[in-house]
């Protein structure tokens, strides 16, 4: 989900200590006043190995690969060795079979 300024970032609630009270302080008390905003409806899925992003072809082949499944990610991030779409938390479970199929089990090598 995009916001207003374009700025979305992701965080793994694993990361956060004492989240209750971090959130809150964020959300209503924090420096960012009420510009923050909580979308905890989604989560990420990865695909992870040494040159997974040599190309756009494995983005798009996984991207395709979740809208064929039936899931519309609404986030993308990418690093040399990283794909992460950001998709719905009801639809985590699917999404790790359908990427893990593609790219696992179909794909002989991943890197060009």
């Amino acid at each position: 989900p995009a916001s207003k300024d374009g700025l979305t970032v992701v965080l793994s609630r694993e990361n956060i200590h004492e989240e209750p009270a971090a959130l809150r302080t964020a959300l209503h008390h924090g420096k960012f006043g009420g510009r923050v905003h909580l979308f905890d409806q989604y989560g990420a899925v990865s695909a992870i190995g040494a040159g997974i992003n040599t190309s756009y072809r494995n983005v798009l082949a996984g991207t395709e690969c979740l809208r064929n499944a039936g899931i519309m990610p609404c986030g993308l991030a990418t690093s040399s060795f990283r794909i992460t779409w950001l998709i719905s938390h009801a639809q985590l479970d699917l999404a790790v079979r359908a990427l893990h199929t593609h790219f696992i089990e179909q794909s002989p090598s991943l890197a060009p």
